[in-house]
């Protein structure tokens, strides 16, 4: 049995299939673009509910983003995935082939997206939050790009010590954006608590590493403690294709994959 996850009453599904004898099911995500934790929580206690009937779960087209999540939660590893409805469905039997038997494999599959992931530039937008529309704007333009650029609204999941968890992502980063306005620098809060952070591990980098950039979203004074490092204008025409270029240097001394310019930047969008 396939199951598309437009239906908001997957539990009652699965309890349908098992009452049927189907111990077989195939989850389809593919116009899934959002998974909140109750929906994950679903999605395990499905698996769970099989697993005990002596069946098995699989999941079908994961977007890319429900696969970081997946992988951050190692929930990858106990999933068979699939890129190929018939290969799901051929699985539950093993005198069936399978067009793609490596495509998504259980034992390989959070390893291989795992090794995408640390392919990617990692990049920490540190902002104030009166800056939120903008950094969410940049913070596309960088996925769109083939960087992997950090925002709390979008990495952080529900339930996690934020107190924690942004220091800590402050530490794996790449390089770490610190996006200034006249607001945001007239503030104390979190965004100085950040900037500290930033501080704290560009001081572990070489002197020319280009690790921490200061980027002005308006026209502001750079704070004294940010001067040492050139700061970029990312409301100039330029600004955002210049932030690029610094970014694709730093790929290119770390072995990363490089973040291009693309389509966003030809178009001339401003942040």
């Amino acid at each position: 049995m396939t199951l598309g996850v437009d239906s908001a009453i997957l539990n009652d599904r699965i309890a349908d299939a098992l009452k049927q004898g189907t111990s077989g099911v195939v989850l389809n995500l593919e116009k899934v673009r959002y998974i909140d934790s109750s929906w994950l929580g679903t999605i395990v206690n499905a698996f769970m509910k099989l697993s005990r009937a002596g069946g098995r779960l699989k999941l079908l087209n994961v977007p890319p983003k429900i696969m970081d999540l997946l992988v951050m939660t190692k929930l990858a590893a106990i999933f068979d995935i699939f890129t190929s409805e018939q290969d799901a469905v051929n699985s539950f039997f093993p005198d069936r082939p399978l067009r793609y038997p490596r495509a998504m494999r259980e034992d390989e599959g959070d390893t291989r997206i795992a090794k995408e992931n640390r392919s990617r530039l990692k990049v920490f937008l540190c902002h104030s939050s009166a800056d939120k529309a903008a950094v969410r704007n940049l913070h596309k333009r960088l996925l769109a790009a083939g960087a992997h650029p950090w925002l709390d609204e979008a990495d952080l999941l529900p339930g996690q010590v934020w107190e924690r968890e942004i220091p800590a992502a402050v530490q794996r980063s790449d390089a770490v954006l610190v996006c200034l306005s006249s607001t945001s620098i007239g503030k104390t809060g979190y965004l100085q608590r950040e900037i500290k952070y930033a501080l704290d591990a560009a001081e572990e980098q070489s002197d020319d590493s280009i690790f921490l950039i200061p980027g002005r979203l308006e026209p502001c004074d750079v704070p004294e403690r940010l001067r040492k490092w050139q700061w970029v204008d990312l409301f100039a025409s330029d600004g955002y294709d210049r932030l690029v270029t610094a970014l694709q240097a730093r790929a290119l001394a770390l072995g990363r994959n490089p973040v291009l310019f693309g389509q966003a930047s030809a178009e001339g969008q401003s942040i």
